[in-house]
């Protein structure tokens, strides 16, 4: 049949300016049915919007007849047809056969049918209108094919690829399509600056065969208001580049490949999740924004070694990130701004976590039996719950990250964890820094916790932690070892300033203070109703009280510089405890005092003589030193002649004079003298005897 010549759709990016009445009366096509939705009238769309829904289509071109769909078979057949109907090119790569300009209505088959051809081909500036029910452009065993600049609207598949190599799919505008594209078994092509809108399913890459598609290259498309997925990835070694994703109802990118990159894309007012990697093996995800979206931004599943790396995410009522049962996932130098959870990570194994920046998060890491992970060297701010939750696992590394201001915890560990680690962080203003409970042999270390706050660290129903150097400011607790502690080792570091630096609570099973200062505290160290704990090396100075004990009994308190405090030792209701190899100086205005006894009896002040370095580098460990002791030592060993009682009471103590023991006060047999026989003079309280470094 004879064809009037037409001028191409100059669809490009600009140019849908005419109406597409009189096309849609010629080709009979009557109303298009939108994906799960009601018919759609073209005309009436059109005149709703403002614009052509289709394409260009002139008054001149709507009197002639639509052209026929198109099927070839072959290079043969391609190079017949294309000089029976005019077409343009040689097929060869300079001078592609260009099947340009039809107008091809739906009749249920596919508009452009393409098969095992291998020349060079151009499909340009076409205008495909289905009825729900066929295909646009399909592709089958075809290599060489530019799909380009053409519009397509209400088909059931708009472009279809199988078995294809080396295909270019780009400007093209695909609207209301069930699919938009789909490509089965295809390689090293490319999909570039479509806009894809009101569909269903956006982009389909899948394969029949390990192997069998790889290398598809996805850049630059607009996908909008789609019901289903954006893009979804099968294969391997596809990227997925500059790509806009907006008011998706479903997923945006769904990648079950290997080797896949989603890079520089941005998701905005997403319902479903933004980027799935489910039993995905090496897919990097970076520099991605994400935007208010309405759930996940990235969801994992059983992946392998993915890459999380260099995103942007605002505004999600969900988890930005949230994974389970992944393998060695890393989440780096990510931007989490104003989202529920930051990452969330169930039953994953060897997780990175680090140099991430998280904002407003509600609880920003929550970690659910996880094992192996590390998160590490992260900035966390503002958090209304918590920066980092770990509830069951082994071995989780928290090391070197900053916690400011965060609601409530700035690390909790609890639910069996095992083996836990919470090193070298920085806290500030946060009322409960480390608190960890229900958990076995975990570590808390070298962290610094600046108030102000509630408690710097809890430990409650732990077995075998242990505190190590750590700093702590200005708190109303500095430590608490709580009910259900048992072995607990607390050894060096600093507590300064904080209401009550050291507490045992009752119910705490043993635990060990070793070499650890506390300055500057109301009360220095606490231990009440729990009994059997050791309290050694400690320097205690400056403090209101400096060790007190209540209801407490059968303690160790040994080799201990207890100096400069209003009081020393303050013990109620407490007996059987043991105090020897002490420093203890604690008179400086009228009131200080060394020890107060109230209903406490039965304690014991000295050990029998016996070799070895005490408090002040003498050669027996006896008794204590006490500063204002007057007594000789003739025999010149280092310890005094005669037992050391405290100077009587201030009046100030007089309501508990009636206790049998405090008229006398302890009675240390043998109290340390120095080798010089001179008095130890007091330190001053509330005056650092030398210079505290306390690290930002």
């Amino acid at each position: 049949m004879q064809k009037a010549q037409r001028e191409p759709v100059r669809k490009g990016r600009t140019t849908l300016v005419i109406t597409i009445t009189l096309m849609v009366a010629a080709a009979g096509l009557g109303t298009l049915t939108a994906v799960d939705g009601p018919a759609i009238d073209p005309l009436a769309r059109a005149a709703q919007d403002g614009r052509s829904a289709t394409g260009s289509v002139s008054p001149e071109e709507a009197s002639t007849a639509p052209d026929d769909p198109q099927a070839i078979t072959g290079d043969p057949a391609l190079l017949a047809l294309a000089k029976d109907e005019g077409w343009s090119g040689t097929g060869e790569e300079a001078d592609p056969i260009r099947i340009e300009a039809l107008h091809i209505g739906a009749d249920g088959r596919p508009a452009l049918h393409l098969k095992d051809t291998s020349l060079h081909v151009l499909i340009i500036d076409n205008l495909i209108l289905g009825d729900g029910t066929s295909d646009g452009v399909v592709l089958e065993s075809v290599a060489n094919v530019t799909v380009r600049d053409n519009h397509i609207e209400g088909t059931r598949e708009a472009i279809v690829a199988r078995g294809a190599l080396s295909l270019t799919i780009a400007t093209n505008d695909l609207v209301l399509d069930a699919v938009a594209l789909r490509l089965v078994d295809v390689r090293d092509s490319s999909v570039v600056k479509n806009q894809v809108t009101l569909g269903h399913d956006g982009l389909l890459i899948e394969e029949t065969a390990v192997g069998s598609s790889r290398g598809v290259t996805i850049e630059a498309n607009r996908f909008e208001g789609l019901r289903g997925i954006g893009i979804r990835l099968e294969g391997s070694d596809h990227t997925v580049e500059k790509n806009r994703f907006t008011s998706g109802q479903g997923t945006g990118i769904e990648v079950s490949a290997r080797s896949v990159a989603v890079l520089h894309n941005r998701f905005d007012n997403m319902t479903g999740v933004g980027v799935a990697l489910l039993g995905a093996a090496g897919a990097v995800v970076r520099d991605n924004m994400f935007s208010d979206g309405a759930a996940n931004a990235i969801r994992l599943k059983v992946s392998e070694e993915a890459l999380i790396e260099g995103n942007r995410f605002e505004r999600s009522p969900k988890s930005a990130v949230y994974g389970e049962d992944d393998h060695a996932m890393t989440v780096r130098d990510n931007d989490f701004g104003a989202v529920e959870r930051a990452v969330v990570l169930h039953r994953a194994e060897d997780p990175l976590i680090t140099l991430n920046r998280i904002t407003g998060a509600h609880q920003a890491v929550d970690l659910s039996q996880v094992v192996g992970a590390v998160v590490s060297r992260n900035t966390f701010l503002h958090s209304s719950m918590s920066a980092i939750n770990v509830f069951g696992g082994e071995d989780v590394h928290i090391e070197d990250n900053l916690v400011r201001a965060a609601k409530v915890y700035g690390v909790y560990v609890t639910g069996g964890a095992e083996r836990s680690s919470v090193v070298r962080n920085i806290m500030h203003e946060t009322p409960f820094g480390i608190f960890v409970s229900d958990a076995e042999e975990a570590l808390v270390g070298a962290n610094v916790v600046h108030g102000p706050g509630t408690t710097a660290i809890t430990l409650v129903g732990t077995t075998g932690a242990t505190a190590r150097d750590n700093h702590v400011y200005h708190h109303a607790h500095g430590l608490v070892v709580g009910r259900g502690a048992t072995a607990t080792h607390v050894t060096g570091g600093l507590l300064r300033q904080d209401a009550w630096g050291i507490i045992i609570e009752e119910g705490a099973g043993k635990t060990t203070l070793d070499s650890v200062s506390v300055l500057q505290a109301t009360v220095g160290v606490t231990i009440t109703r729990t009994s059997g704990h050791t309290v050694r090396a400690l320097d205690l100075r400056q403090n209101g009280q400096a060790l007190l004990l209540v209801a407490s009994h059968d303690n160790e308190v040994v080799h201990n510089r207890i100096e400069g405090n209003r009081l020393g030792l303050h013990f109620i209701n407490a007996t059987g405890n043991r105090v020897y190899d002490n420093l203890i100086s604690n008179e400086h205005i009228p009131g200080d005092r060394n020890v107060i006894l109230e209903s406490s009896p039965g304690n014991l002040w000295n050990v029998s003589k016996r070799p070895g370095v005490n408090i002040i580098g003498g050669t027996w460990i006896a008794g204590n030193l006490w500063h204002d002791y007057t007594g000789a030592d003739a025999d010149e060993d280092g310890l005094g002649d005669v037992p050391y009682r405290p100077v009587p009471y201030s009046p100030l103590f007089d309501e508990v004079t009636q206790h049998a023991d405090l008229p006398t006060g302890p009675l240390d047999m043998h109290p340390l003298v120095r080798d010089d026989h001179t008095r130890h003079d007091p330190l001053p309280y509330g005056v650092p005897t030398t210079p505290i470094e306390f690290p930002e």
